[in-house]
């Protein structure tokens, strides 16, 4: 009987501090990625993975630390592995969902998200993704719904602002997506796509003098899209730039913006009846 009783011991000490140096890496390894160490995150958890491939805290945090190196088959994998251990793992339903917002799957990422909430993953990102994916999906109204709630909490969060603008918009609501807007860029004066955006809500409001500066901000911060092209080419067109006007409707259909092609024939049709009667 005393032969069995050293081994046991041992084992069970051995044990222990197996387990314990596990949760070090683990520990190590989160420590890593809130420092943007992320590749050597990577390594603690996969330290951690060899020996014990069902550990869902490493797999978790490795899924994320992957996310931020851009490794996003991998990151999936291992947000895929937790639920496959733990199905009410609110995080992971709410990263996958991230990962499938990001591919376009804008449903099953709400479906994710809606998860997450379900199982009591409360951060006001998921409404605010949730809404984002709304957005995309056409659903505006309760794309508003979840952005108020997120901004009724944190009144100064810009990426809210932004999207609630551009909701707003979507449902034609001009003047209520301009305050917005004005408000996502006194929140944030180097957020281009909020300029893109109050500049066609402008358009649409007759004030072309007022978007064509908001399109010009846009583009010194870096904005170069086809519809900013196209929106800036009709406001220059309005107020009398033809050449202008011209010059960026032709640089957005070389983008591949279709309207542009339409609207340059109109003009062309235009001028050449004021060319008749001359």
């Amino acid at each position: 009987m005393k032969n069995l009783i050293l081994p046991v011991i041992l084992f069970l000490a051995f044990s222990t501090f197996g387990q314990k140096s596990q949760q070090r890496l683990v520990k190590q390894g989160i420590a890593c990625a809130e420092r943007g160490e992320y590749e050597l995150a990577i390594k603690d958890f996969n330290s951690v993975l060899s020996s014990e491939p069902q550990n869902t805290k490493a797999l978790l945090n490795r899924g994320q630390a992957y996310y931020m190196v851009g490794n996003h088959e991998a990151a999936s994998n291992d947000f895929e592995k937790v639920l496959e251990l733990d199905k009410k793992n609110a995080k992971a339903h709410f990263f996958l969902g991230k990962e499938k917002h990001r591919v376009g799957d804008f449903r099953g990422a709400l479906r994710d998200y809606n998860t997450a909430l379900k199982y009591r993953f409360f951060d006001y990102d998921v409404f605010y993704l949730m809404a984002k994916a709304k957005i995309s999906l056409g659903d505006n109204v309760g794309a508003i719904e979840d952005l108020d709630f997120v901004l009724s909490q944190e009144p100064d969060h810009q990426p809210s602002l932004l999207q609630l603008g551009i909701a707003l918009q979507n449902l034609k609501q001009y003047k209520e997506a301009d305050k917005e807007l004005s408000k996502a860029i006194d929140f944030d004066p180097n957020c281009p796509s909020a300029y893109s955006y109050r500049g066609f809500g402008r358009v649409e409001l007759g004030d072309n003098e007022g978007a064509i500066k908001d399109f010009d901000q846009a583009m010194i911060l870096g904005e170069q899209s086809d519809k900013l092209l196209y929106y800036r080419g009709l406001a220059k067109y309005k107020t009398g730039d033809h050449d202008g006007a011209l010059e960026d409707l032709v640089d957005s259909k070389r983008k591949g913006y279709l309207e542009a092609v339409n609207t340059l024939k109109l003009i062309g049709e235009l001028e050449s009846l004021e060319a008749k009667h001359r």
